[in-house]
């Protein structure tokens, strides 16, 4: 009996002590969580940059289309190869036209040539 007697006499000092350790607690708890007003404000934000890369990544999505439909309309590595030949073969076919016309061009600068000295000359 001694001993609740003692608590007793004691007790205010321990509501004391308890008060001030929860107080300490809620106040610790209080510095290192977030209040509600934070947590909103943070969410906005979050929530207005997360909009902002849902329209960049619309708009790299709408890029990408873009370049992937130009890279299917680019000819292929055959069909180039293709290309050059055909060029090459033209190349060729007009240098042989262009010799060709060469030696005709000839012919007619000639057949003129003639022309004008029979017509210039007197006749005999």
């Amino acid at each position: 009996m001694h001993d609740l007697q003692d608590l007793v006499k004691l007790w205010p000092l321990l509501v004391l002590i308890v008060n001030g350790a929860l107080g300490w607690l809620f106040w610790s708890a209080k510095k290192h969580f977030a209040s509600r007003e934070t947590v909103v404000e943070l969410r906005g934000r979050l929530n207005c940059l997360d909009d902002e890369a849902d329209k960049r990544l619309d708009k790299i999505e709408r890029e990408l289309a873009v370049l992937a439909s130009r890279l299917e309309a680019m000819p292929t590595k055959e069909s180039v190869h293709r290309l050059e030949v055909a060029i090459s073969r033209m190349e060729g076919d007009i240098q042989g036209l262009a010799s060709a016309l060469d030696i005709r061009t000839k012919g007619i600068e000639r057949g003129l040539h003639l022309l004008l000295k029979c017509q210039l000359e007197p006749e005999k």
